[in-house]
């Protein structure tokens, strides 16, 4: 089914950000930026976004693939989430959008998130937190950039991955339809319930510290 295209208002390159980014651009170019994109309806408002993919050999075309990465706690502007991103792009030959699902909030700071992408506060600070994304809004950011990547770029397959925070809001938007599978790494903040009558395929990978009760 045709769609509309999204209304792109903004789009920015963005400069090596560390060492190791700068490490990987200098074997691979890369082709990165910061987008804005308008919803149909106008209700969200814009939806911001980290764009990323490695600059098509002449001859060659663009990745006809897609992956929308979901960030942890610590948001779409935290390097090591964009280095990820980077390397998606470049060893899964498809184009990544790391969406800004904190709609500008301030992101939980990445220096109290575990290497699991857990909370090391006691759980009612992150949950007061935690109240301020709603699932409802974070399903309809990830409609908006599965559309604007049909639309705007043409892709084919996409594809969900995220870890932490971003890996349970990954298993809450698997009923978006036309994502042809997804990925987590050791996800917090979701009900299993979600884990029931999938359609795509689903690769979960879990930490050691993993409670087995309905809400993890």
């Amino acid at each position: 089914m045709w769609q509309r295209p999204s209304r792109l208002t903004r789009s920015r390159p963005v400069r090596c950000a560390s060492p190791a980014e700068d490490g990987l651009r200098l074997r691979y170019e890369l082709d990165s930026r910061e987008v804005e994109i308008d919803d149909d309806d106008g209700r969200t408002g814009v939806l911001s976004g980290y764009l990323t993919e490695e600059v098509a050999p002449e001859g060659h075309t663009r990745p006809t693939r897609a992956c929308i990465l979901l960030p942890d706690a610590a948001g779409w502007r935290d390097p090591p989430v964009r280095r990820l991103a980077d390397r998606i792009a470049v060893f899964c030959a498809c184009l990544v959008l790391v969406p800004d699902l904190l709609r500008t909030s301030a992101p939980w700071p990445a220096e109290l998130l575990s290497n699991a992408g857990r909370p090391m506060l006691g759980d009612d600070a992150y949950a007061s937190w935690l109240a301020g994304q709603p699932p409802q809004r974070v399903a309809s950011d990830v409609r908006t950039s599965l559309i604007y990547l049909r639309a705007d770029h043409r892709v084919g397959p996409v594809g969900l991955f995220g870890a932490g925070l971003g890996g349970g809001q990954v298993l809450a938007s698997l009923s978006t339809p036309s994502i042809a599978a997804a990925a987590v790494l050791c996800p917090t903040s979701y009900d299993t319930a979600h884990l029931r009558g999938l359609d795509a395929p689903l690769l979960c990978v879990f930490g050691l510290d993993e409670r087995g009760d309905e809400q993890a």
